[in-house]
């Protein structure tokens, strides 16, 4: 079976898949991509990828079992642009013939991009944009400002989702935010995880309940995925013999600097930037505890790889955060923007921390299980049979 998918160019197959960079504008990780290859013997996977900067006006290579195409996105293009984009890429699609296409997110464009070449096109639920701002604005008691790129970008989302044949959600809180501010049903198939958070060795963590207590942060520092929150939760802590590790970037960074400043708290907390995955596995080695107070996910990607590595969570009590954590019987849930009981959550973490590790520890091969590989090509490849759909 042909399968064609259409989505961002993840940035390690930016940096290291051809003979040179491919472009010197970094990109998302697309981790979930990633962890969809090598796809299986039965299925051959092009991946369409339209990159702002790229050296030469298309590439095209085989990596990781799968066929891509890099296609050159012209300056200022944005999202709600795509007609021009896929006039331009149609030849190519006509050529490769695909069963199936499949786009990746409603807001980043690709799935609008899908539907235009394919009215029998499926479309990957990505990030719910009404969802998200709704939880944030609601929980924050705040007002938004919404500009033109914005409003279009939403327009571009929810055409998305009404043109597409079929829906695809990562997980129960997609599947009922679809609903709730689209009108629109979607089948759960969740993302599978990269090698390195299912093969990440387990034994090591038996003796981190006698270890320093440490906690890690792994997102965007910005203010939805609570990465404020966490510092001033952390600085409110009675525990001051903790380290905690932040990994991302983003706007909210200058911000949580200042007030690791002005709390006394350079020895205690770091933030390392956006690692590759293979340095993030490094950083859970030592680490008990993840936390993620994020005010609305689809996922979190992030949970999901922590939890596959045996760390245990604390998380606001909402959305993806809530189904993962209830799911795998780890972890503890906060009341959402509440930073005083995401501060005493910390402490009775730290107070029980043996059993914090042995629930990592159980969590772990059900979560690998469960996102692996060929489990969820499993899943997509009897959708995709029911739904051989090029047109």
């Amino acid at each position: 079976m042909k399968v064609l998918w259409i989505c961002g160019l993840p940035d390690a197959i930016r940096q290291k898949a051809y003979d040179k960079v491919l472009s010197p504008t970094p990109t998302a990780s697309w981790s979930w991509i990633l962890g969809h290859l090598p796809p299986p013997n039965n299925i051959e996977l092009h991946i369409l990828c339209p990159v702002g900067g790229l050296y030469a006006d298309r590439v095209d290579f085989d990596y990781m079992g799968a066929h891509w195409h890099c296609v050159r996105l012209k300056r200022f293009e944005i999202c709600f642009l795509w007609y021009r984009f896929f006039l331009y890429i149609r030849p190519l699609v006509k050529s490769l013939k695909p069963d199936v296409i499949q786009g990746w997110g409603g807001e980043t464009g690709y799935g609008r991009l899908a539907t235009l070449i394919s009215k029998n096109a499926i479309v990957s639920v990505q990030g719910l944009l009404a969802m998200l701002s709704h939880n944030l604005l609601t929980l924050k008691h705040a007002k938004e400002r919404i500009d033109l790129r914005t409003r279009l970008t939403r327009l571009c989302e929810r055409k998305a989702y009404r043109s597409a044949k079929l829906l695809l959600v990562e997980s129960e809180a997609s599947r009922c935010g679809l609903l709730e501010f689209y009108g629109e049903r979607g089948q759960i198939v969740p993302h599978p995880l990269r090698d390195e958070f299912l093969t990440a060795d387990l034994s090591v963590r038996q003796k981190l309940s006698k270890s320093p207590v440490k906690f890690v942060y792994v997102g965007s520092l910005i203010e939805r995925k609570g990465a404020i929150d966490v510092v001033v939760a952390f600085a409110a802590s009675s525990r001051k013999d903790t380290k905690l590790v932040m990994i991302g970037d983003g706007e909210a960074k200058s911000k949580i600097e200042t007030i690791i400043q002005e709390r006394g708290m350079k020895d205690r907390v770091v933030i390392k930037g956006v690692l590759p995955a293979d340095k993030i596995v490094d950083e859970f080695k030592n680490v008990q505890f993840f936390i993620l107070p994020s005010y609305g996910d689809t996922g979190p990607t992030a949970l999901k790889e922590a939890l596959a590595c045996g760390l245990y969570p604390i998380c606001y009590d909402n959305s993806g955060p809530r189904d993962l954590i209830s799911r795998y019987g780890c972890g503890t849930l906060v009341k959402t923007a509440d930073i005083g009981c995401l501060s005493v959550a910390i402490d009775k973490c730290i107070s029980k921390i043996e059993d914090c590790v042995q629930d990592g520890l159980s969590a772990a091969p059900k979560v690998r299980n469960d996102l692996s590989r060929n489990n969820v090509w499993e899943q997509l490849f009897n959708i995709y049979k029911a739904n051989i759909c090029f047109s």
